[in-house]
């Protein structure tokens, strides 16, 4: 029957599943599992109905049978009372100690209100002060901007003042680059000043200097110098606003001459002798044994030539087809250097 299922529940699950609903009970979650159709019988169902319980226990047990289960009832109860008495106890305990966190906090919370409204004070007096020192060095300020700007011109004009000197010492230290760099900073500003008498002797002597500069570098550009040199030569004239047009035509040319010179170096280099064939080794062809020369022959002039002919390409874009120029100047610039290879080859 129902009611001896019920009673062959073990004890320890009953317990475990009273404590469940006695603890859902005090805390009010309500979370105990609900058993579909649960019987009237079973004590630990929802819908237990305790008349009929114990009417079918008088019903099918016997006296010794009802004293254990009312022993057993005995000492559940006293189980739960006792966890129960555990439970608000523990609970106490940690009321207590929540309400001293509670109490500690409301202190420190109030500690810090009055931390802050002196902290508050404190920025105020800053700030006012702040205020004050702004106030007072607001025309010292103004007068340290205009003495700064003082400074950087003064220095510009020491710069310009020492430019010729500057100019003559690194022409005589063949520091050319260094002396380009000078002119080009200072050109502007003596162009720009040209009207008053101090700066127009700087700019004349600075161009007597540049002048010299130029005649230098010209004459480099005239002599046997190596690839890179003129590279730099050329690059030079430029920044010293010489005519590109002469110096694209003296830059080809410059490249020509080096690469024909290695064309005719190369040509006048006499072939390797071809050696007999050794006794014992495997005959060649006496075709392919005459043209393994020629074929090294080709190889080193390739990895020469073609090495300075690629940089001769690169240089040319990046001295002359880089600068601002219209489609037609540059389709002009890239004939001139296809008839410079024509030439070559």
């Amino acid at each position: 029957s129902l009611l001896v299922v019920c009673m062959a529940v073990p004890l320890e699950q009953r317990e475990r599943r009273r404590v469940r609903h006695l603890l859902s009970t005090y805390y009010g979650t309500d979370d105990v599992e609900r058993e579909q159709g649960s019987h009237p019988t079973d004590i630990d169902g929802p819908s237990f109905d305790e008349q009929l319980y114990v009417g079918n226990m008088l019903r099918e047990k016997g006296m010794r049978d009802l004293v254990q289960r009312n022993n057993e009832m005995v000492s559940e109860i006293k189980s739960l009372d006792s966890d129960m008495q555990n439970l608000v106890y523990e609970n106490y305990n940690k009321f207590i100690s929540a309400t001293d966190t509670i109490r500690k906090m409301k202190h420190n919370v109030e500690d810090m209100e009055d931390e802050m409204g002196r902290l508050q004070v404190i920025m105020d007096k800053i700030s006012g002060c702040s205020d004050s020192i702004n106030a007072n060095l607001a025309d010292r300020r103004a007068k340290i901007e205009q003495l700064n700007g003082v400074r950087r011109f003064l220095k510009k004009l020491q710069f310009l003042y020492e430019l010729p000197s500057k100019l003559t010492r690194a022409l005589d230290l063949e520091a050319y680059p260094q002396a380009v760099k000078y002119y080009n900073a200072s050109r502007g500003i003596l162009a720009h000043y040209a009207h008053m008498p101090s700066f127009r002797k700087i700019q004349m002597e600075a161009e007597e200097i540049v002048d010299q500069l130029r005649a230098k570098l010209n004459t480099k550009l005239e002599g046997h110098i190596t690839a890179t040199e003129l590279a730099d030569v050329v690059s030079m004239l430029l920044d010293l606003h010489a005519s590109e047009e002469t110096l694209r035509s003296q830059y080809l040319n410059g490249r020509h001459n080096i690469l024909a010179r290695k064309l005719d170096e190369a040509s006048n280099e006499p072939l390797e002798e071809v050696a007999p064939p050794v006794e014992g080794e495997e005959e060649e062809d006496e075709a392919e044994r005459k043209v393994k020369p020629l074929r090294r022959f080709i190889m080193n002039l390739n990895s020469s030539f073609l090495a300075d002919y690629e940089d001769l390409c690169a240089s040319f874009t990046t001295l002359f087809l880089q600068r601002k120029d219209n489609e037609a100047g540059r389709k002009g610039k890239r004939r001139e250097l296809k008839k410079c290879a024509r030439d070559l080859l």
